[in-house]
């Protein structure tokens, strides 16, 4: 590729400016690869560390919801016992009423 042989089986001083000129480029290639590795890890950090927080907060919202939705619960199935107690109520006077109604 880059090799220039003399007549005595030696690299010439051409040949060999020109590989260390390529092994420069090469160098150089592979510090802005590397640079650019390192940014694109920084950047998907930073975004992994967002979407953590973002999933912490629904989780948050999400347990949130859940003990509003148990208190709802709560608070209608005791309005269902009170309201299955008041039918009882009534059905014991209707009973009564017809009872005394009838005898």
């Amino acid at each position: 590729m880059f090799t220039s042989w003399n007549n005595e089986g030696k690299l010439t001083e051409g040949s060999i400016r020109q590989a260390n000129e390529h092994l420069l480029l090469v160098n150089q290639r592979v510090i802005e690869l590397e640079q650019r590795i390192l940014e694109q890890k920084e950047l998907l950090d930073r975004r992994e560390q967002e979407h953590v927080e973002r999933l912490r907060a629904l989780a948050c919202k999400k347990d949130a919801e859940i003990k509003l939705l148990q208190q709802e619960l709560t608070t209608a199935r005791q309005q269902t016992a009170r309201s299955e107690g008041i039918i009882k109520e009534r059905d014991v006077q209707i009973a009564f009423l017809l009872h005394r109604l009838l005898s």
